[in-house]
């Protein structure tokens, strides 16, 4: 069954249970086709997701939808447009989660502190405003960060950090500072990765 991490919270802070094989879907940066062709599978099955925004990415209307121009030096990504703020008010709505990617997309542990601190709290204060829900994990953006970064978190007001991957966590024994996830890619089966967290 899906969770989000505000359910992970509510089972780490107050003992409030959880599914038996309770499973977080993510997905990074913010792309349009998460709410064009996932939020309806969503909803058909009755689960949510998380989704981590890079909010400057985020724009207010189909005339100032951005896209993902933070990936533009890299080769074979293709050009794909972003979320805009109705369709993730839209998906929120529904039960959907949505935290910080930072405001720009950058690497947290390539910058000073203080300017790691500003996007941090940039994408927080985003999410809230707009949500009107609390913001409480980070996701690194290309799974970069330093010890000085991690270390302001609780100061800035999140309670945890997420990994690109590193495969199956144990809830019992978590590091709530470096939670890890598998990557989904398209070529491996729905049923290998369906087997890999027990689902078989």
């Amino acid at each position: 069954q899906t969770i989000t991490f505000m359910d992970l919270l509510n089972y780490l802070d107050y003992g409030k249970a959880l599914p038996e094989k309770p499973v977080i879907i993510t997905s990074d940066d913010g792309y349009q086709s998460i709410y064009t062709y996932a939020f309806p599978i969503l909803k058909k099955y009755g689960y949510k997701m998380t989704v981590f925004l890079a909010t400057g990415y985020i724009g207010n209307s189909n005339d100032t939808r951005r896209t993902n121009d933070f990936d533009s030096s890299i080769a074979n990504i293709p050009t794909r447009s972003m979320l805009i703020w109705s369709e993730v008010k839209a998906m929120s709505g529904y039960g959907c989660e949505f935290l910080s990617h930072t405001w720009a997309h950058i690497n947290l542990g390539s910058v000073s502190l203080e300017y790691a601190k500003q996007e941090l709290s940039q994408s927080k204060s985003d999410i809230e405003i707009q949500l009107g829900k609390p913001c409480l994990f980070i996701a690194w953006p290309h799974d970069n960060f330093n010890s000085e970064v991690v270390a302001s978190l609780s100061a800035l007001g999140f309670r945890g950090a997420v990994r690109w991957a590193g495969g199956i966590e144990d809830v019992r024994s978590l590091n709530i500072y470096s939670i890890n996830r598998i990557p989904i890619y398209a070529e491996i089966s729905p049923l290998a990765y369906g087997e890999l967290i027990g689902l078989q």
